[in-house]
């Protein structure tokens, strides 16, 4: 599903690596959102992707914008991968049921894992305090 600008982004419901459920609607009228997708927690890429955000965070993420990052890891796998790298922003488990939410944004592959995402394409976007993309 590709998402037109201006348009309502899909909510989701996941929980990230403090088991907090995190849902897109329930930052809708309180925070713009920036949503990214990554394939796995402690691969080479995506450890130096996601420490260049982390570097990077006090450069986009507010009090009105919320920084969250996407793959198909368990609960557990996002909590150790941001304990050991120092990440401060939401890493959420897409894991059951495997990869859904990636799929339902064309941001996984054929095999259900999330695709990386280190720029603007299909598999980032950002959602504005309504909710619209």
């Amino acid at each position: 599903m590709s998402i037109s600008i201006g348009a309502f982004a899909p909510d989701f419901h996941l929980v990230d690596q403090h088991g907090q459920d995190v849902s897109l609607s329930g930052l809708r009228g309180r925070k713009a959102a920036v949503v990214v997708f990554y394939p796995w927690a402690f691969s080479s890429v995506c450890t130096a992707e996601l420490a260049a955000l982390q570097e990077d965070v006090t450069s986009f993420v507010s009090d009105d914008i919320e920084l969250l990052a996407i793959s198909c890891d368990a609960m557990f796998t996002q909590r150790a991968f941001a304990d050991a790298r120092g990440i401060t922003f939401a890493l959420l488990s897409d894991f059951w049921p495997h990869g859904q939410v990636a799929r339902g944004r064309t941001a996984s592959s054929t095999s259900g894992v999330a695709v990386r995402s280190a720029g603007p394409s299909s598999s980032t976007w950002a959602a504005s305090f309504n909710g619209r993309s």
